[in-house]
């Protein structure tokens, strides 16, 4: 049975009259006749009949058909109008991720206030996890978006981004450490430091790597998340590159310094190439908008 013959039969029914219920759907009386003995065929049961005054009226059956299709129909009428809203972002949700220990910063906050006053119907939700974590709900579409570093979504191949904005890279270290405060240092007067980072994080992969072009091989130490790292460096037991919008950095224990090898950090919005929820599309375009 299919919706339209649902609604061929609640509306035979309303006027119980095939001669005005056929107009009323704007089709003929014999394919209105056609629909609703198709239906009767399907159930195996009488629906309409006539009486001795040739009026149409309800069987039992078909009564019963009625109140069941009546409450059907409704909710199906209400899922088209609640799909509809949500394909144009009218309504709807969308979950965004932030990389543990990043701050929200003013241009994030800008843009979704921006997002959330145009659209005021699509609820915002927020949720935090490690760079791997992110990237394992994006595909699983168990997040929409999330805020992380380029280098950390680029060499998914499933992950679609788009810039955000760029901050510059800063290594935090205790406060009495010999280059606090300093500005360019070269990462090769590094090589006696130890490095605080998470296992198989991208920007641990980075630093390797510009560590070794300057001819060394840095002593690591890893450690399971962002706040024990951060319990490392303010005890001074070594150092790690992270942004000003980084928790990290503002604690009263810590200095910084920046080392000419490693990049300023650029932030990309990221999302999942098979995630085609429209409010995704709708806050890349506020974005592009507010960048130029």
């Amino acid at each position: 049975m299919t919706t339209q013959q649902m609604s061929y039969f609640l509306t035979t029914v309303k006027y119980l009259n095939m001669t005005e219920a056929a107009e009323k759907l704007n089709m003929t009386q014999s394919a209105l006749s056609r629909s609703i003995l198709a239906m009767e065929n399907e159930l195996g049961v009488t629906l309409l009949i006539r009486d001795k005054r040739k009026k149409l009226r309800l069987t039992a059956e078909g009564s019963t058909v009625y109140q069941h299709l009546t409450r059907i129909y409704s909710a199906y009428e209400k899922m088209n109008i609640e799909v509809e809203k949500i394909r144009k972002g009218i309504d709807g949700n969308l979950k965004i991720g932030f990389l543990d220990g990043q701050l929200l910063g003013s241009q994030v906050k800008e843009i979704l206030d921006q997002f959330s006053a145009k659209y005021p119907n699509i609820e915002l939700q927020f949720f935090r996890d490690t760079e791997h974590g992110l990237l394992k709900k994006l595909r699983q579409q168990q997040l929409d978006v999330a805020i992380m570093l380029e280098l950390q979504a680029q060499n998914d191949p499933e992950i679609i981004y788009s810039e955000l904005f760029w901050l510059p890279t800063y290594m935090i270290a205790s406060k009495d450490h010999p280059f606090a405060g300093r500005e360019d240092i070269a990462i090769s007067e590094l090589r006696n430091d130890t490095f605080i980072y998470t296992k198989d994080s991208a920007i641990t992969e980075l630093l390797i790597s510009n560590c070794r072009k300057a001819g060394f091989e840095p002593h690591m130490i890893y450690v399971d998340d962002i706040q024990t790292q951060s319990l490392y460096l303010e005890m001074g037991r070594g150092i790690a590159g992270y942004n000003e919008y980084h928790t990290c950095f503002y604690s009263p224990n810590v200095s910084t310094f920046r080392v000419k090898e490693i990049p300023d950090a650029r932030f990309v919005i990221a999302w999942s190439k098979t995630n085609y929820n429209p409010a995704i599309a709708m806050l890349n375009r506020l974005i592009t908008n507010t960048q130029h």
